[in-house]
């Protein structure tokens, strides 16, 4: 009987002083959790307050969120008066009616590509009696103080195929690698090539290149 009792009692305190252990780590654990927790609620609370990161302007937050540029900053913008409007091929009117230069800063995108700046143009895009495929957000473009770029969609994706007697408007992105003043881009090119969805071999129209020169006043 004595080992019996003895035998319960030592289970008894190993079971005893395993919870206690069980409870000791649990309590060390949530500790660690709530400090991990702290620390990351605090990131996202300077981030959320910082009013020039890119991601909190509601007018640029998308070159951010599509891109995975969360730390970029905005430094400086620059806006012009657009008049643009070509209705030269199958009824298809394109008009433009806004142009940013915009600079920023600690931009990187999900694929650790660098940029320095960005040319936002806004579009507007109808067609007539024929659907055609018409995408300048894809467009190749050139300044006076870039190289030759091609459009990333980081903003709007509003081309493609378009149905006949269709509306729609968005704002193409043109990423710059480099960019010292907004100010020094003065003139702008911007090329690119549309086709009709449902063309015969012997269409003669089938394709139509666009290249326009932004005529800006500041």
């Amino acid at each position: 009987m004595k080992k019996i009792l003895l035998l319960v009692f030592l289970s008894s305190t190993l079971l005893i002083s395993g919870c206690q252990k069980k409870a000791d780590n649990t309590l060390t654990s949530s500790q660690h959790n709530s400090t991990d927790s702290s620390h990351q609620t605090t990131a996202t609370s300077a981030t959320e307050k910082d009013p020039d990161l890119l991601i909190n302007q509601a007018k640029y937050q998308q070159l951010a969120e599509k891109t995975g540029a969360t730390k970029a900053k905005l430094i400086a913008t620059k806006e012009y008066n657009v008049t643009l409007t070509d209705a030269t091929w199958e009824n298809v009117t394109i008009t433009s009616d806004e142009c940013t230069i915009i600079q920023i800063k600690n931009y990187k995108d999900n694929q650790d590509k660098q940029y320095e700046g960005y040319v936002l143009i806004h579009f507007t895009i109808t067609t007539g009696d024929t659907p055609v495929n018409v995408q300048p957000e894809k467009g190749t473009l050139l300044t006076n103080a870039s190289e030759k770029i091609t459009g990333n969609l980081a903003m709007d994706e509003f081309g493609g195929d378009l149905a006949a007697h269709k509306t729609v408007a968005g704002t193409a992105a043109y990423p710059l690698e480099k960019l010292a003043d907004p100010d020094a881009v003065t003139s702008i090119e911007l090329k690119f090539t549309a086709k009709k969805i449902d063309a015969s071999n012997s269409d003669q129209k089938a394709t139509h290149d666009y290249d326009f020169v932004l005529n800006k006043t500041r």
